[in-house]
């Protein structure tokens, strides 16, 4: 299956070069959704079976600046193909690869939910009714690799959304580490797990350029607490915290 989908997107890069190359204008959108469709329908593969491998191939920023088009048309592809399943297919398929995704794998993941959300004609995924009701049929048994995926890269938006399905937002704050301590003030296991999982968040992001995060943004008194949570998904989420890097020396 994979091997196919590489041979469609080099078939497809291929004619598109020509058309461009030969200036035929017939050459269209139209025949891009066409063309997939088929693709889609013909490879010997249901469409959800086609979700996974497709995101293996996507290789994020470092493919895209060696082979911006053959991304390009995989996002589209990923989109495309979340838009034909139901929102609920994809994040069955997904769920079990969130908590060790590699950025590129993530990026894929949220195209496929986006295109899946867009069914429900939402501006944005947290506006989908899809992703509220996947929610509510799973609260006694939280999808929590969903949950820590989508607190991690959908920020407050994310948080808001869980909180419709548990409980109640307190906090107007958004990510500063003062917002984070009122947020885990509420003690409940998915108020404790935004605090971990936007401290992580943030605590990567300074990690990537070597430098230790500030304490606006992580505070290890906050972590401490969350460490000694009763709640064993929020102390598994602190363990997961890699240790800040070493203060640059002057």
């Amino acid at each position: 299956m994979r091997e196919g989908i590489c041979r469609y997107i080099e078939n497809w890069l291929r004619r598109a070069k020509q058309a461009e190359q030969s200036g035929d204008a017939s050459f269209s959108e139209d025949d891009f959704h066409a063309g997939l469709d088929a693709f889609f329908a013909t490879n010997g593969a249901s469409i959800a079976s086609n979700l996974l491998p497709l995101i293996a191939l996507y290789g994020g920023g470092e493919e895209h600046r060696a082979n911006p088009l053959s991304e390009i048309l995989k996002r589209r592809m990923l989109w495309r193909l979340g838009a034909d399943m139901e929102l609920e297919e994809v994040l069955d398929a997904v769920i079990p690869l969130m908590d060790s995704c590699t950025p590129a794998t993530a990026f894929a993941m949220k195209t496929a939910m986006g295109g899946a959300a867009s069914r429900d004609a939402a501006g944005t995924l947290w506006e989908s009714t899809s992703l509220s009701e996947y929610l509510r049929k799973r609260k006694d048994t939280p999808p929590y690799p969903l949950i820590r995926f989508r607190y991690c890269h959908g920020g407050f938006d994310a948080f808001r959304l869980v909180a419709s399905v548990y409980g109640d937002v307190r906090v107007a704050g958004d990510d500063t580490a003062e917002d984070l301590k009122a947020i885990a003030d509420g003690g409940t296991w998915w108020e404790e797990l935004y605090a971990a999982e936007r401290a992580r968040n943030w605590r990567d992001c300074f990690a990537k350029h070597g430098r230790p995060c500030p304490p606006q943004w992580c505070d290890g008194e906050l972590l401490e607490r969350l460490r000694r949570s009763k709640h064993a998904v929020v102390r598994e989420a602190v363990d997961r915290i890699g240790l800040p890097p070493a203060p640059e020396a002057d």
